[in-house]
C-alpha cells in the first residue's frame, strides 16, 4: 500500500493556480524544493502559451500538469502508447482521449505513473503545461526532482543544439510532433570509447550518436548485432517517439 500521495499514480483536479500582474515586463523564476532536492525554471508569459503540447517525463514517478488560464476551456488528452491514465474510476490507454473541462486558475495533475512522454494535450483556448518527474534518478545521477514548463508544438524546430554535462552519461529524449520524421544525432560520438553494452543503461555503447537503439537486430545498419542493447519496454518507446503523432 502507498502512503505517500505523491509517490503513488493519481490524477487532481484543483484550484491552485496563481496570476501575476504587474504594470511592467518581468521574469518569474519559479523554484520547485523538497528535502535533498531542488529543481527550478523560467515561467512563460500568457503571450507565448499555446493549446496544443507534447508531455516530456521521465520514466519513474513521473507528472504532468495542465494549468487553466480561462474559462469554460475544454482539454483533450491522447494518452500515449506506453502508459494510461485513470480518472473518474475510466482507465484511458493508448491512444484513448481523456477529455475535462476547466476553468481559469483550475489545474489539473497527473503524478506517480511510470512515464508519460509522448501523451499529447489540446485544448479550446490557451493554457500552461508542465512536466517532470518527482523523485527520479536519471543516468548515473542521484534521486532529484525534475520540473520544467513545456512549449506549444508551434514553437518546435528541426535543428537542436544542446550539451551534456562533464562527464555524466545524460541522455536525450527526443519526441516527435508528426508521422514519419526521421532524426540524426550528429556531434554525441565525440570523445566516445566503446563500452560493453548493458540492456537499457542509457549509454551510446557503439559511439553512433544513438543510444540503446538495438533489439536482437542491426537497427544502426553497420552490420552488427545488438552491440548497444535496449530493453524491450525502451526498444517500444524510442520507436514510438520517434513516429511522431498527430
Amino acid at each position: 500500500m502507498c502512503l505517500s500521495k505523491r509517490g503513488c499514480p493519481g490524477k487532481i483536479l484543483n484550484s491552485k493556480d496563481i496570476e501575476i500582474r504587474l504594470t511592467e515586463e518581468i521574469t518569474v523564476y519559479t523554484v520547485n524544493k523538497a528535502q535533498y532536492s531542488t529543481d527550478a525554471f523560467a515561467v512563460f508569459p500568457l503571450d507565448t502559451l499555446g493549446n496544443n503540447y507534447l508531455v516530456i517525463t521521465w520514466n519513474n514517478k513521473a507528472a504532468f500538469l495542465i494549468i487553466g488560464s480561462e474559462d469554460n476551456t475544454t482539454v483533450n488528452i491522447v494518452i500515449a502508447v506506453w502508459t494510461h491514465i485513470t480518472y473518474d474510476g475510466v482507465t484511458y490507454t493508448a491512444g484513448m482521449t481523456l477529455y475535462i473541462t476547466m476553468n481559469k486558475y483550475q489545474t489539473f495533475h497527473v503524478f506517480g505513473g511510470q512515464d508519460y512522454t509522448g501523451t499529447r494535450t489540446t485544448s479550446t483556448k490557451i493554457n500552461t503545461v508542465i512536466s517532470g518527474a518527482y523523485c527520479t534518478k536519471i543516468g548515473a545521477g542521484t534521486l532529484r526532482s525534475s520540473v520544467f514548463q513545456m512549449t506549444p508544438i508551434d514553437t518546435f524546430g528541426n535543428t537542436i543544439v544542446t550539451i551534456n554535462m562533464p562527464n555524466c552519461n545524460s541522455p536525450v529524449n527526443c519526441v516527435a510532433s508528426e508521422n514519419n520524421t526521421d532524426v540524426n544525432i550528429t556531434g554525441r560520438a565525440q570523445n566516445c570509447a566503446p563500452t560493453i553494452t548493458v540492456p537499457g543503461d542509457i549509454i551510446d555503447n557503439d559511439c553512433d550518436g544513438l543510444i540503446d537503439e538495438e533489439l536482437q537486430d542491426d537497427n544502426d545498419g553497420d552490420g552488427k548485432i545488438d552491440e548497444d542493447l535496449a530493453e524491450y519496454f525502451k526498444e517500444l518507446r524510442s520507436t514510438s517517439s520517434s513516429t511522431k503523432k498527430k
